[in-house]
């Protein structure tokens, strides 16, 4: 009998620490609107925009030159 009840036991155990890592997923509409703010979000963080920048300064169009790279030609290309 005790064999049963521990065997019993470890079953629960198991299938209730199974239940406490299923997670629940919520699916919903998402509004058009919505859409487009986080996508403006997204345009505005670009790796794009962040590489126009760098290649702005001053000190980094310097150092191109420097190494026989047109800032404009990588700038355009980029």
């Amino acid at each position: 009998m005790k064999r049963l009840q521990r065997l019993l036991v470890i079953v629960l155990s198991l299938c209730l620490v199974n239940a406490a890592l299923i997670q629940s997923v919520h699916a919903a509409l998402i509004p058009t609107e919505e859409v487009v703010r986080l996508a403006d979000g997204a345009a505005a963080d670009s790796g794009h925009a962040r590489l126009a920048a760098v290649l702005a300064r001053a000190e980094v169009r310097s150092e191109m030159a420097r190494l026989g790279v047109d800032p404009a030609v990588a700038a355009e290309r980029a």
